[in-house]
């Protein structure tokens, strides 16, 4: 009968470790599938802004460059005067790139994979 006491708790204790394991693997899968989806919504966002950002930029590039070419005559002078700007304004966010997308990149996914438990 004491044997029996034992094989049963030794069965119990089998059974809460298989269920912890399996509770803690289905937790890890959960925040993956919740990290994954908010992955994609933001690179889905990125893609939109990025694709909206672009026709934006084209019409503003087009209404500077023939604003500056009916003020200098020239259409030429005026898309040149614009694509220089924007050469300009490139090189400004290249520079930056760290402190503009890296490093806030880089806290968005530590915040995700390592951060608090909600």
């Amino acid at each position: 009968m004491a044997e029996e006491t034992k094989d049963n708790r030794l069965d119990d204790i089998r059974q809460t470790v298989k269920d912890y394991v399996n509770l803690r693997t289905d937790e890890y899968k959960l925040k993956g599938v919740e990290n994954f989806s908010i992955i994609s919504n933001k690179l889905l966002v990125m893609l939109i802004a990025t694709m909206l950002g672009a026709v934006i930029l084209q019409l503003l590039g087009f209404t500077i460059a023939f604003t500056i070419g009916e003020l200098t005559g020239s259409t030429a002078i005026g898309f040149c005067a614009t694509a220089l700007l924007f050469a300009i304004v490139l090189a400004i966010i290249y520079l930056k790139r760290e402190t503009l997308f890296l490093n806030r990149m880089v806290r968005m996914y530590a915040k995700m994979f390592f951060g608090n438990n909600k």
